[in-house]
C-alpha cells in the first residue's frame, strides 16, 4: 500500500512503513502525516503483525516536517492544529499492541527524530545524525511532550545542545544515552537489521504483546495487569512454550 509517499508493506509477521521521499531527504508533509496514521491503525487490529519496522528510504530517516507546509498557516490556532496533528501520528505509533524497530539511517530531525523516538526499539546507524534545529530553522518550538520524550532518552544536556545550540548530534556522542538501542557501522546496518527482525519476529508473540500492553499502562501509572497475565499464562503458547523447553525444542508458537 502506497499512501502520500508512505509505503506499507505486510511481509508474514512483518510491517513494514517506508518514508518515501528522498529527494527531500524524506521530509514529511501534512498528507504524508495522515497517510502514516492510516497505515499504522490499518495494523493495529492485525494479530499476525509481530512487528513493525519503521524506516526511510535511501540515505536519510526523517528531515522533519516539510517547510513549505508552514507557509499556510496564518494563525496561532494552525500551530495547534499542527501539534494535534503530530501528536497523534506519535500517540498511534507508541501504542501499537506489538514491537515498533525504528532503522535509522542517515538524518532523524524534527518529527523524524520524534518518530524514532517514539518507536520501541532504534537501529543507527554509525553515520546518522539526530537533532530539532529549529531554533536557527523555522523558530517553531517543539510540545512539552515532545520535550519530554526526548528528555527521557537522550537525557538533558543533549536535549539542550540539540534544541539550545540548534545542533545535529552524531550517533557516536549519543552511544551513553538511553537512545538507541543499538549503533552499527554503515556496511553492517542492513545484515544488522535482519537479524534483529529475525529475533524479534520468532519471539512469542503473546509475551510480546503482553510486554507492550503493560509498558502502555505503566506510561499512564496504570498497574492493573490481571488481564494481561491471566491471557498469557491461560493461553496454548505458553503451555507449548513450557513443553519445547523441557523437550530441548524450539516452540511452535500458534499467537494464541
Amino acid at each position: 500500500m502506497t499512501v502520500s509517499g508512505i509505503v506499507a508493506t505486510l511481509e508474514g509477521p512483518v510491517a513494514r512503513i517506508r518514508i518515501d521521499r528522498p529527494g527531500a531527504r524524506n521530509a514529511l508533509t501534512l498528507a504524508m502525516y495522515d497517510g502514516l496514521i492510516g497505515a499504522l491503525e490499518a495494523l493495529r487490529g492485525n494479530d499476525a503483525v509481530r512487528l513493525l519496522v519503521l524506516e526511510g528510504e535511501d540515505k536519510a530517516f526523517a528531515a522533519g516536517t516539510e517547510i513549505s507546509e508552514f507557509t499556510a498557516f496564518k494563525s496561532c490556532s494552525d500551530g495547534l492544529a499542527y501539534e494535534t496533528r503530530v501528536e497523534q501520528v506519535i500517540d498511534t505509533l507508541e501504542t501499537l499492541p506489538f514491537p515498533t524497530l525504528a532503522a535509522v539511517k542517515g538524518v532523524a530531525t524534527g518529527g523524524g527524530l520524534m518518530l524514532a523516538v517514539s518507536c520501541d526499539l532504534q537501529l543507527l546507524s554509525a553515520s546518522t545524525r539526530i537533532g530539532a534545529p529549529i531554533a536557527r530553522t523555522v523558530g517553531n518550538c517543539l510540545s512539552s511532550r515532545n520535550l519530554a520524550r526526548l528528555q527521557t532518552l537522550v537525557g538533558p544536556a543533549l536535549l539542550r545542545r540539540m534544541l539550545f545550540a540548534a545542533e545535529l548530534v552524531p550517533a557516536s556522542e549519543i552511544v551513553g544515552s538511553a537512545f538507541p538501542t543499538w549503533i552499527v557501522g554503515a556496511d553492517a546496518f542492513e545484515a544488522t537489521l535482519a537479524q534483529k527482525i529475525d529475533a524479534i519476529a520468532c519471539a512469542a508473540p503473546l509475551t510480546q504483546r503482553a510486554t507492550k500492553a503493560s509498558l502502555i499502562r505503566i506510561a499512564r501509572n496504570d498497574f492493573n495487569d490481571t488481564d494481561i497475565i491471566e491471557r498469557t499464562y491461560g493461553s496454548a503458547d505458553f503451555a507449548e512454550g513450557v513443553a519445547a523447553f523441557l523437550e530441548r525444542r524450539k516452540p511452535a508458537w500458534q499467537n494464541r
